[in-house]
């Protein structure tokens, strides 16, 4: 007979809960432990820490928007010191001297002996300014009905109409101003900004005008490369008379930096294509040509208008051939519209061309009225002036461009010494390119 025995169910021993609470806390100081060993065995500490830096690649160079033709910006030839090379461009100021520039013109081939010596020499270039202001002294504002006018952006656009009555005596703001530049292979240049604003009306001096009398703007040109000479015209002459600086010269930006602390307004020169011009020469290769490609010329310009900040417009350096070009003309008239500069030829015979291509491109432009120093001695220059003088009046200013020989300083000086004694008005340049009908 079998004897079935009860199942005897054996009771499972707990631990107890002071013996659970000791296992919990021993795995919770476990823990950071085992993680870290794993970082110290299997993975990098420096992966624990909250800040730092990462690095990084090299980010590669990117390629330019249009071909440079392999050509370095930052090497090249100075195009009107002939025999020195530039190694650093980048405003650089160095010793620099002057003479006959390689497309066969300029200081050396003046009318007489006595005034290309003058020219000649070798100064170093003006140290520095780093304020368009004293120390101190805030920057000034011109301002309609105490608004602004940079915050006025429904008035038209015109140089030199819109600036509230202001003596004209003290220096420019620093350049460049903010939305005023873009970027390009070379360097920042010249755009139109927001609100209608650009270089020609926000580079400009500030310049009330007459009520009644006449009204005349001198240029002085060829700046930069003389340093005697270009000090000279930036601390001699009146603020009222506007200065136009070489765009190859050595440390560039210093000197327009100067000439606006001093008041003047500025100008850029662009060399463009004569008929004597040597393709071969040193130095020739940012010279607008007749024959380039739109392309060509258009790079080119952003090259020359790179160089420096605070003109608000450009000129040409010679260029008869290349404004017998229409073709040529119009795509860098166009290229120089849309930098929101203005534009002033220096020759003195109509150029119907220039116009059209100028007005197709609503570039705000004029022209030269009279070369002040064709002859270049103290004499014939005031007689000239004087002549300019009679064919301008409040509403119709005249311009007149010189040269910076020592003789053209010097008349130009003491004629503007008595000018408001005999009812005349010196105008900034920028002024009379704004009372230009359109």
């Amino acid at each position: 007979m079998t004897t079935y025995r009860p199942y005897r169910v054996v009771p499972t021993k707990r631990p107890s809960l002071k013996k659970q609470a000791g296992l919990c806390l021993l795995a919770l100081l476990a823990f950071p432990g085992a993680a870290a060993a794993f970082v110290h065995f299997a993975g990098d500490a420096r992966d624990a820490y909250s800040g730092g830096v990462v690095a990084v690649a090299p980010v590669p160079a990117q390629t330019p928007l249009y071909d440079l033709n392999a050509d370095n910006a930052g090497d090249f030839p100075d195009i009107l010191t002939p025999g020195e090379t530039a190694q650093t461009v980048r405003d650089a100021p160095k010793t620099q001297t002057s003479g006959p520039d390689i497309l066969g013109n300029g200081p050396g081939a003046a009318a007489n002996a006595d005034t290309a010596a003058d020219l000649a020499g070798s100064v170093a270039p003006p140290a520095p300014v780093t304020s368009g202001r004293p120390e101190g002294r805030p920057p000034s504002r011109a301002t309609i009905d105490g608004r602004p006018i940079d915050e006025m952006p429904d008035r038209p656009v015109a140089p030199g109409r819109f600036i509230a009555p202001v003596t004209g005596l003290g220096p420019l703001p620093a350049a460049p101003l903010p939305g005023l530049t873009r970027m390009t292979p070379f360097g920042p240049v010249p755009v139109k900004g927001p609100g209608g604003r650009a270089a020609v009306t926000s580079y400009a001096k500030p310049f009330t005008p007459p009520a009644k009398g006449k009204t005349v703007s001198v240029v002085i040109g060829g700046l930069g490369i003389n340093a005697v000479q270009t000090r000279r015209a930036i601390d001699e002459l009146p603020p009222q008379i506007t200065l136009s600086f070489a765009s190859q010269a050595s440390g560039l930006q210093t000197w327009i930096n100067a000439a606006r602390a001093k008041g003047h307004e500025v100008i850029l020169e662009l060399p463009m294509e004569p008929y004597n011009f040597n393709p071969a020469a040193s130095g020739a290769r940012y010279t607008l040509l007749a024959d380039n490609a739109p392309s060509g010329n258009v790079r080119n310009l952003d090259y020359l208008m790179s160089r420096a900040q605070g003109y608000f417009a450009v000129t040409n350096y010679l260029g008869e051939r290349f404004f017998d070009s229409e073709p040529a003309i119009g795509p860098a008239m166009k290229h120089i519209g849309n930098a929101g500069v203005g534009f002033i030829y220096d020759g003195v015979g109509k150029n119907p061309a220039v116009d059209r291509a100028a007005r197709t491109a609503g570039l705000s432009w004029i022209q030269n009225q009279s070369v002040i120093d064709s002859n270049p001695s103290a004499a014939a220059i005031g007689q000239t002036l004087q002549a300019l003088e009679a064919s301008s009046t409040a509403a119709r200013p005249a311009l007149g461009i010189g040269f910076s020989y020592p003789a053209t300083i010097d008349a130009v000086s003491a004629w503007a010494k008595d000018a408001q004694k005999r009812g005349v008005a010196l105008a900034p340049a920028s002024y009379t390119l704004s009372t230009k009908p359109r």
